[in-house]
């Protein structure tokens, strides 16, 4: 059967990955060496970032719904300026103590994504990964980021 795929190169990366992984039967897990199916994702959605925001290095990011800061301590250490928001103060405390012992600075704000405490237009980029599957309805945050 052929299927037309739509973004072919991702589907070639993400095939190549499948096929070097190795289910692990002690674990459950599949594996590539040290590496677990997760960081697969990790280092993929990595990859296509710094390729989308190639143009955009240094520039001021929001990161909506930051949690523990996963993708904002990648971005920092790439060069942007994030502020990181999110409804936990425990998790925007957790961030902060990241980004404090990496020596990387940023912003962190207590806030809900529905009603974002900013003018319109002071960030170059907006992210958010994780947050959206919470809501029951996704058109408030989407709304308000864009």
């Amino acid at each position: 059967m052929k299927v037309d795929h739509k973004n072919k190169r991702s589907v070639e990366v993400f095939d190549e990955e499948w096929k070097s992984l190795r289910y692990n039967q002690t674990s459950g897990l599949y594996k590539r060496g040290s590496f677990h199916q997760v960081e697969v994702f990790k280092i993929n959605r990595q990859r296509v970032l710094l390729e989308k925001f190639e143009n955009e290095y240094g520039k001021k990011v929001l990161h909506c719904g930051c949690g523990t800061g996963q993708w904002s301590l990648f971005l920092a250490r790439e060069g942007y300026h994030v502020v990181n928001l999110d409804l936990s103060q425990t998790a925007l405390d957790i961030t902060k103590e990241k980004f404090e012992a990496e020596g990387l600075n940023g912003e962190f704000i207590y806030g809900d994504m529905t009603s974002l405490p900013f003018d319109d237009n002071d960030f170059d980029i907006i992210t958010s990964f994780g947050v959206m599957e919470h809501f029951e309805s996704i058109t408030a945050p989407m709304t308000e980021m864009f």
